[in-house]
């Protein structure tokens, strides 16, 4: 018995030491990008190119949620919601709010599936 406890906590800390030499070479940011880190103009606006120039850094993973008949431009388009072409950074706050509470809704409606009746 004492031998599978020691095994399992030569696992854990095995992985928590590959868990922190992998957040370290991401420079420890975790989450999505912020508005600034996005907007590589820094004129205050983030730009179409601008999103798709951070997809294609090395660093980003595209979010493979979309609907695969959805273009990027329409998904853009969504939270561009006064049409300029651009995203303030209020546009961005909203629709990253609007996420937040999704995936909220998400959590609890699972949260509510798993409790015992």
């Amino acid at each position: 018995m004492k031998q599978y406890i020691a095994i399992s906590a030569a696992i854990l800390v095995v992985l928590g030491v590959a868990i922190d030499a992998n957040a370290g070479d991401k420079g420890e940011r975790r989450g999505p990008p912020s508005f600034a880190e996005i907007d590589a103009n820094a004129d205050s606006l983030i730009s179409f190119d601008e999103m798709e120039a951070l997809k294609a850094s090395a660093g980003h993973k595209a979010n493979r949620r979309h609907k695969e008949d959805e273009d990027p431009q329409t998904r853009f388009n969504k939270v561009d919601t006064d049409g300029d072409g651009y995203w303030s950074e209020a546009e961005f706050d909203a629709a990253r709010d609007k996420m937040r509470e999704h995936r909220q809704k998400r959590r609890d409606k699972r949260a509510e599936a798993d409790e015992p009746e």
